[in-house]
C-alpha cells in the first residue's frame, strides 16, 4: 500500500514536470500563435 502511494506520487510528479516543461516550451511558440 505504501509502495502504491509512493508510485502514485512519483507518477504525479513526473507528469506535472513534463506538463510544465512542454507548456513552458509551447506557450511562447504555438500557444501565442494559436491565440
Amino acid at each position: 500500500l505504501l509502495g502504491l502511494a509512493v508510485e502514485g506520487i512519483v507518477m504525479y510528479a513526473v507528469f506535472a514536470y513534463v506538463e510544465a516543461y512542454f507548456t513552458g516550451w509551447a506557450f511562447r511558440s504555438s500557444m501565442s500563435a494559436a491565440a
